[in-house]
């Protein structure tokens, strides 16, 4: 049984950090930099299991990933976290990166190998190739292209909702006219889109507090899923101006939308892109939409010294994550808690 799914997208989540390559999700709070391969916490594997399967040392592990030794005694995992397993591209020491047993596919390894496609269903955090153009990066599961495909068909077939396909292969298009005949397209990801928002404003807020993220659509290609704001692009915008009306750095909005590309050349009307924090996860039940920052709660952590550390006072703190209550009786161990927000 293959344990581990392994990636190297260079496109995705960041908690506010450069790896060298981003994971593909939320990585371990301090994870090294220097990152060149992760894995995600599943399946109840422990430390010892990732080290024993990847050919590293507990040295290394920990060194790579530190938050492990802070959450209590010996080494702790935290559920969906992405951890380190490589740094600055050393090869692991792994089986084999492609494997079929049938019409699903696990891929491991470094996602540097492209899937022969023998099948037409992929279950993977790396990208095959070829792939339909703007697919979503945080694409899960994807589907090959053959004659006699449709997009109803797809549909139908992988239990998902225009609006999802659509959001997830933008460059299909809403009529299908240019669904690819030998290409893979996605048809799972690891986030539910809302409806199509109105042009009414050109802003967006998304919930933190919600079990599953959304976001609006159409989505600018590569932008962040899990941005806690975004914004239409109307005519006479430009990144600049994008940046300086939110109080944003254009490190910030690059990172967060790097289809955009960083002469603002790829920037498309009648797209959204993200102009807030991304929520991070596993977030303190009831926190609020609006937060803009975040503090992941470690061993030692308390209100009134994480108040002391960010410059906030108790009335703000209990504000923004209500449910910790005023005696931060519910400060929990492992989450996000939020410490800025917009007004």
């Amino acid at each position: 049984m293959k344990l581990f799914l392994l990636t190297t997208l260079a496109l995705s989540v960041s908690q506010a950090r450069a790896y060298l390559v981003p994971p593909p999700g939320t990585a371990a709070p301090g994870a090294s930099e220097d990152c060149s391969a992760w894995v995600q916490q599943s399946y109840s594997i422990t430390c010892a299991d990732i080290e024993a399967y990847y050919g590293i040392t507990e040295v290394e592990f920990e060194t790579w990933n530190p938050i492990v030794t802070e959450l209590g005694t010996g080494c702790s995992l935290i559920a969906e976290l992405y951890y380190c397993v490589s740094i600055d591209y050393l090869p692991l020491n792994t089986p084999s990166a492609y494997s079929p047993t049938g019409t699903s596919v696990s891929l491991l390894g470094t996602g540097t190998g492209t899937p022969t496609p023998t099948s037409t269903t992929i279950a993977t955090t790396t990208a095959p190739s070829p792939l339909e153009p703007s697919t979503d990066p945080s694409c899960t599961s994807y589907h090959y292209v053959v004659s006699g495909d449709s997009c109803s068909a797809i549909e139908e077939e992988y239990g998902i909702t225009a609006d999802e396909f659509n959001a997830w292969n933008p460059h299909v298009g809403t009529g299908c006219a240019y669904l690819d005949l030998d290409e893979y397209i996605c048809v799972g990801a690891p986030y539910t889109t809302t409806a199509a928002a109105t042009a009414t404003s050109s802003t967006v807020t998304t919930s933190s507090t919600s079990s599953a993220l959304s976001y609006p659509t159409p989505l600018q290609p590569s932008s962040f899923t899990n941005c806690s704001e975004y914004h239409l692009v109307v005519s006479g915008d430009y990144c600049a101006l994008i940046e300086e009306n939110y109080d944003i750095t254009a490190t910030q909005f690059n990172d967060w939308n790097p289809g955009v590309g960083n002469t603002c050349l790829y920037l498309e009307l009648g797209a959204y892109v993200c102009v807030g924090a991304p929520i991070p996860s596993p977030l303190e039940p009831g926190t609020i939409a609006t937060c803009t920052k975040f503090h992941f709660v470690v061993s030692g952590d308390y209100c009134a010294l994480i108040e002391e550390t960010y410059g906030i006072t108790a009335a703000q703190f209990n504000l923004w994550n209500p449910e910790i209550g005023t005696d931060c009786a519910y400060l929990d161990l492992g989450e996000y808690v939020c410490v800025a927000a917009s007004s």
